[in-house]
Formats: structure tokens, sequence, C-alpha cells
């Protein structure tokens, strides 16, 4: 199996736990459905909760978030860290860092908008600034 499968192969013990299931007359190698519910803490509902209780408090505890949800501590840490992309800095929830993309994309438009700030700078704000007619 493994001159043919190569790193693909799977171990001698995985072979070996097949060969004894196979012995007791299983005849499947997928896992049996396991009892308990299905995870389900991952929902779109509990990832805006979620965003909606770091945005009021950047101080939040993962701990706090879980009681407030109803899931565990490691669901809470998965949506915030996982799912949202923030990480504690100094006790505090903070986006992650930019991509390098993201990083190019504000310098590109940066530097396009200092170019027009330069070429008139007395309509400069006339361009961005927009007002309702009332």
């Amino acid at each position: 199996m493994v001159r043919t499968l190569t790193g693909n192969a799977p171990s001698y013990a995985t072979v070996k736990r097949w060969v004894n299931e196979y012995h007791r007359s299983r005849e499947s190698v997928e896992d049996d459905p396991r009892p308990g519910r299905p995870p389900t803490a991952t929902t779109e509902d509990n990832i805006d909760l979620a965003l909606g209780m770091i945005l009021q408090d950047h101080r939040i505890s993962c701990r706090q978030i879980a009681e407030r949800l109803g899931v565990s501590n490691e669901r809470a840490d998965n949506i915030v860290e996982k799912e949202l992309g923030f990480s504690k800095v100094s006790a505090m929830w903070v986006p992650r860092p930019l991509t390098p993309e993201q990083k190019r994309t504000r310098c590109t438009l940066s530097t396009r908008t200092l170019e027009l700030f330069e070429a008139d700078e007395e309509n400069f704000l006339a361009c961005f600034i927009t007002m309702d007619e009332s």
C-alpha cells in the first residue's frame, strides 16, 4: 500500500484497526454516528450577537460572551478569533492586522486621494462630502 499510495497511505495502526473491525463482522470503515447533539454553536446569529457584544464593549471576555450566548468557552473563542478575526491586545478585542493586499490597496487609494487634493485644494472636499438637499 505504501508503494502504491506513497504519502497518502493510511498508517499501520489504522489498517490494523480496520482488520480487527472486519474480523468482528463490520463491513464499513466509516465512523458510526456519535450520540449527542450536532455542533450548532457557530451560527450566523451567534456570530452577529458576538460581534455586537464586542463592538459595545471591547474589553468583554470570551467567558462572558460564552455565558450570554449559552455556548462553551471554546466555541465563543472560535467565533471571536476565527469567524470574526479579532485578537486580544491589552485586554481589548482588536481586528487583526491588515493583509499585505489590504495595505497595498489602502496605500494606492491614499496616494490617489492626495493627488486629487494637490490638484484642486479648494474644491477637494466638495468631491467627498455630499449633503442632502433639505
